[in-house]
């Protein structure tokens, strides 16, 4: 269904570029959840105990079209490549019609609708020790009962280790295909708050909370987008040298099974569907502070602390059916070939990695009566991940892709400000002005917030990985220093020479994240004024201005080193200075 219109064309590597239908759609989505809360607060002497229940039912029916239906089409360098050497270019590849990779839905359903429970339980006290010293401790029952299917014969489950589809509600297969629940999911809190003395307070705690994780993880992942109801066709060729078949020549057409009467569904080639253990761990975060807060003079406010957090069972993945690096065509080195014949990809949809986040973080705010407050924030952190929710370098061995986080920024410094102007009623000049003088002159504030921030990190990297003869990808190996001989500017930001090609079927030794961006420095400042034209009405003016200085805040370079712009910057991380006025009228 719904097969019409240009395909969804990708022509990669060097001088590539997309082309065609380029939508997830048509997209059909219905979502609802349905919340009965219950919460109990009971005071006794100096403890404040508080106990409640969540219960959810969630409902989702979606039809999607995450790959345009009239099929998507790449078009890799490798193809126009030798073996293993590097080169080739896939704009030839696009010319000569010979696409390596081609995938896209079919459905033949469009009421499939995936539902889930879900019950929440906690309980905590408030206990005021002392005067000086409050303790706060409780727990949490979290429970995510498994998704199943509104329908019996609508979507189904992928178990990797027989290769078999379960259909929920048909032959004893149960609604959920089989899942199982995870009862352990207890979350324990604690905390404390100790004032030394009137002007001195150490507060600490220490805390687990569980959640559901992303769009389609623990939730809408069995009847929504699921096999057989949608057919994902992966049509891969013997080799990233070789064409899945010529442009000219129509894709094979898609067939839906019959279900077998046990529900147990073989899940044919080149078929591609995800793999959802039966007992998927729900991700959790263990997160603690310990913080000094001190009120230096009457006003101002200064505090500093250590913040950390790690995450586990969070959401991640690789293709269980990955080629490993080696001679030859790829399909004898997937690792389900031998045993099923299964050619295409197959994603494992499990909660299998995980991070790590310190920081000191400091903080002051001065305030000056009714006319001035000034807030200061400082943090200096670091964040460590597997590259997250990314498909791994080596999709065996995701200790490759350990290193910062593509978000993590060292340094960041925030000052914002409300100033209001020295003009008008109860100010220091023209406190007398009246009739149409006082009203343009009362009441304007100036609002300003300043950041600068240490650079993005990011990972030098290969267009052509032809040398791995692998569908993974891969980095270059480090030959020398990455700074030498250059003054690191957007011509040049780092050195692509001292990077080289890894030997054939290596991964490359440039560590994930190795390198840092340019930092970033931006002040948006803002004046406004309400008047007042009734009790009721008042009209706010506000002129904004972003980036207000023009900084140029430059973006990531280039980083594949085997390109011919590599280290170059193209581009802008924020817009430069923009203003806009604007009126809003508050009643």
């Amino acid at each position: 269904m719904d097969t019409f219109g240009l395909p969804d064309l990708n022509i990669n590597g060097t001088g590539g570029f997309q082309m065609g239908y380029r939508c997830n759609c048509p997209l059909h989505e219905r979502e609802s959840l349905n919340d009965f809360v219950s919460n109990w607060t009971k005071i006794v002497r100096n403890h404040t105990f508080k106990w409640g229940a969540t219960v959810e039912l969630a409902w989702n029916q979606r039809l999607p079209s995450d790959d345009h239906r009239a099929g998507v089409y790449d078009f890799d360098p490798s193809v126009t490549s030798s073996a293993p050497s590097n080169g080739g270019l896939g704009l030839a590849a696009f010319l000569l019609g010979a696409p390596d990779h081609f995938r896209r839905f079919s459905q033949i359903s469009t009421t499939q609708e995936d539902r889930q429970n879900r019950m929440f339980y906690f309980a905590q006290d408030t206990w005021r020790v002392t005067p000086k010293l409050t303790l706060s401790y409780g727990v949490r029952w979290d429970s995510w009962f498994p998704d199943y299917s509104l329908n019996s014969g609508q979507g189904g489950r992928y178990d990797v280790t027989d290769n078999l589809v379960r259909i929920p509600g048909i032959g004893g297969i149960s609604q959920s295909g089989n899942a199982k629940i995870q009862w352990t999911n207890f979350s324990p809190r604690v905390s404390a708050a100790y004032a030394i003395n009137p002007k001195t307070v150490v507060r600490t705690g220490y805390g687990r909370s569980y959640f559901q994780g992303t769009f389609g993880w623990t939730f809408n992942n069995l009847a929504a987008d699921i096999y057989p109801s949608v057919v994902t066709q992966d049509l891969r060729g013997p080799s990233p040298f070789v064409p899945v078949f010529g442009l000219t020549t129509a894709p094979p057409a898609v067939v839906f099974p019959t279900i077998p009467s046990n529900g147990l569904l073989p899940l044919p080639d080149g078929i591609s569907t995800p793999y959802v253990p039966a007992n998927k761990k729900i991700p959790y975060v263990d997160q603690w502070n310990f913080t000094v807060e001190r009120q230096v003079a009457a006003d101002l406010n200064f505090s500093v602390g250590y913040v950390g957090n790690i995450g586990r069972h969070l959401n991640g993945g690789f293709n269980l059916n990955a080629a490993v690096p080696g001679p030859g065509d790829f399909n004898p080195r997937r690792p389900l070939f031998p045993a099923f014949g299964i050619t295409q990809g197959i994603f494992d949809k499990c909660d299998c990695t995980s991070s790590h986040y310190n920081a000191l973080q400091m903080r002051a705010e001065k305030r000056m009566g009714n006319s001035y407050t000034l807030l200061a924030s400082y943090t200096y952190s670091k964040t460590m991940n597997f590259g997250e929710f990314g498909t791994p370098t080596d999709q065996y061995n995701a200790q490759l892709d350990y290193g910062p986080a593509g978000f993590d920024r060292t340094h960041v410094f925030t000052l914002a400000h409300t100033y209001y102007l020295p003009f008008g009623r109860g100010r220091r000049f023209l406190s007398d002005a009246h009739g149409v003088t006082g009203i343009m002159l009362d009441g304007w504030r100036f609002n300003g917030i300043t950041t600068a921030e240490s650079g993005l990190p990011f990972s030098p990297g290969l267009n052509n990985n032809a040398s791995l003869n692998a569908d993974m990808s891969l980095r270059p190996n480090i030959t020398g220093d990455l700074l030498s001989g250059i003054a690191q500017n957007r011509n040049q930001w780092f050195n692509p020479a001292v990077y080289a090609v890894p030997g054939a079927f290596l991964f490359g030794n440039a560590p994930c994240n190795s390198l840092r961006g340019p930092k970033l420095f931006s002040a948006d400042f803002a004046l406004a004024k309400d008047f007042s034209l009734t009790e009721r009405y008042k009209l706010e003016f506000r002129w904004e201005n972003f980036n207000t200085f023009n900084n140029t805040n430059l973006a990531l370079p280039d980083s594949a080193v085997d390109s011919g712009t590599a280290g170059k910057i193209f581009d802008v991380a924020s817009p430069m200075r923009n203003m806009q006025f604007a009126l809003k009228l508050k009643f």
